[in-house]
């Protein structure tokens, strides 16, 4: 199977999100931990206020502030920032699918990998990155595909590689 791609700002975006997606167990025990972090703020502030100053609840508070700027809004601006320096990333090229390899072509030149050669893939709801280290990957918008296609790539992708 031959793809024709072209990544976008949004595209890039949204695959740094999918990137940094924590295993299922790990997001489960996050959210407990903030559901835990603003029980202790409102109790603290709200519920059983003191007379003396605990900055506990302030500490707290700030963390989550902090989590939340990063997440929202420094992640973005830094994938965007990233997107604009990098020309390569508004080219078109092409990736060519086969059982045995994967073959990038664009008009600065190509490069092929076995499955073997790579570490493991990702899948979001739109979304598709192949890794061939821990922190580099190659992203596929389920958009550059069909119906049919897509399902093929996912299944290529799982008798070759582990699903990260």
């Amino acid at each position: 199977m031959t793809i024709h791609c072209q990544i976008t700002e949004e595209d890039y975006i949204r695959a740094q999100y999918l990137h940094v997606r924590p295993r299922p167990v790990f997001l489960a025990a996050g959210v407990l931990m903030v559901v835990a972090a603003l029980t202790i703020i409102v109790l603290k502030l709200f519920v059983y206020p003191s007379t003396t100053s605990q900055p506990a609840p302030y500490v707290l508070f700030a963390v989550l502030v902090y989590l939340a700027l990063r997440f929202f809004v420094i992640m973005p601006m830094s994938a965007k920032r990233i997107y604009r320096e990098q020309k390569t990333l508004h080219d078109p090229y092409e990736v060519e699918i086969t059982e045995e390899t994967i073959r990038f072509a664009s008009r600065h030149g190509g490069s092929s990998a076995a499955w073997r050669q790579l570490h493991k893939y990702k899948v979001g709801k739109d979304f598709i990155l192949l890794y061939p280290s821990r922190e580099t990957f190659h992203m596929f918008p389920r958009r550059w595909f069909s119906d049919e296609q897509f399902t093929e790539f996912q299944g290529i992708l799982a008798r070759h590689l582990k699903r990260g």
